[in-house]
């Protein structure tokens, strides 16, 4: 072991013995017991790599992803860990193959880190949109824990590239040294009004997604102020995450939720897509008029972003006036909801 600088780590003494027969004498069995972080430890001072062969089975997983989750927390651990699954115990496996297949499957272990999350994914495979909007919290939870930097950004990568989610949407997540008194501050330094209007008019379409229909099919009126109803373009808000959401929200419209949900191209955004759905249900009033005054808001917001934007001075005085004549609609339906 110390010459190899490997361990394999099995689960017991006969499958240390058939691996011995066959030429492979860094093996050792935690007998029956859990792995511990002082096992990985003791191991750690004698190998530079890890490679994981519990048997395959439902205790056998749920070990691999203790250990997986031990290696993530710990910065004093300074091991590479891997992940072998062979259809049986490997004493019997080694029975029946010969050890070159053995070996040359050792040498294409899979970190533990990308086995757990792609288990975690396959999983994920016909789950329910909640289901899998709660692994997606899991996940995004194991790479906010992770304290090593280079470690950290591997994680984002392995669970971006197995689910297929944005990335950005998981480096996102605070570190955890991040939390705490200064969180409050943060939020602030980085509050962008048009992109929280935006989440508005969505969490408005969740929570009403009728009258959200309506106002994406035919757009929201506003006698005496507007000519013309106003649409909604996918332009208007502040990022592609929140128009890609639009866009498949105006395609779904008129149908029920679960529409959109079992839609494939939601998947890179259940994460954002499951908060606006809690955003819409922790509306206070999610009536037409609050709706109409997000949508409203919105187009205000961006034409203000847009005349910043230009060099133009027609184009800018244009779009003054509409950001002001949208300001007063948005007003107007504030106004509306306080009444009722």
């Amino acid at each position: 072991m110390r010459q190899e600088k490997s361990a394999l780590v099995v689960e017991g003494y006969t499958d240390v013995l058939m691996l011995s027969q066959v030429g492979i004498k860094n093996a050792v069995a935690t007998l029956g017991t859990a792995m511990t972080e002082g096992h990985l430890k003791s191991l750690s001072s004698y190998a530079d790599t890890i490679h994981l062969l519990f048997d395959p089975d439902e205790a056998g997983e749920k070990a691999l992803r203790r250990v997986e989750e031990m290696v993530r927390n710990s910065a004093d651990l300074k091991v590479d860990v891997y992940v072998l699954r062979l259809s049986e115990d490997p004493a019997d496996w080694l029975l029946e193959h010969p050890a070159e297949e053995f070996k040359e499957l050792l040498s294409n272990s899979v970190p533990a880190l990308e086995y757990v999350v792609r288990l975690m994914a396959e999983c994920m495979r016909g789950a329910s949109p909640a289901e899998r909007s709660r692994s997606l919290s899991e996940l995004r939870e194991m790479v906010a824990a992770i304290k090593d930097p280079v470690f950290r950004n591997e994680a984002i990568r392995v669970v971006s590239e197995s689910l297929r989610v944005d990335a950005r949407s998981l480096s996102s997540v605070p570190k955890p040294e991040e939390n705490g008194g200064g969180e409050r501050a943060t939020r602030r330094r980085t509050r962008n009004p048009l992109m929280e209007a935006g989440r508005e008019v969505l969490a408005h379409a969740f929570a009403r997604p009728g009258s959200a229909a309506r106002a994406m099919t035919e757009g929201v009126e506003a006698p005496g102020i507007l000519d013309a109803p106003f649409v909604l373009k996918l332009k208007d808000f502040a990022d592609e995450t929140q128009a890609h959401i639009y866009a498949l929200l105006l395609e779904h419209a008129g149908e029920p939720p679960s529409a959109l949900l079992s839609d494939e191209r939601t998947r890179p955004m259940m994460d954002e897509v499951s908060a606006l759905q809690a955003a819409g249900e922790r509306l206070p009033d999610p009536s037409e008029a609050s709706l109409r005054a997000a949508w409203f808001r919105l187009g205000a917001l961006s034409r203000e972003r847009s005349k910043a934007r230009t060099d133009d001075f027609d184009e800018k005085f244009r779009l003054h006036t509409e950001a002001k004549r949208l300001e007063r609609a948005a007003v107007e339906a504030s106004n509306l909801t306080l009444e009722s």
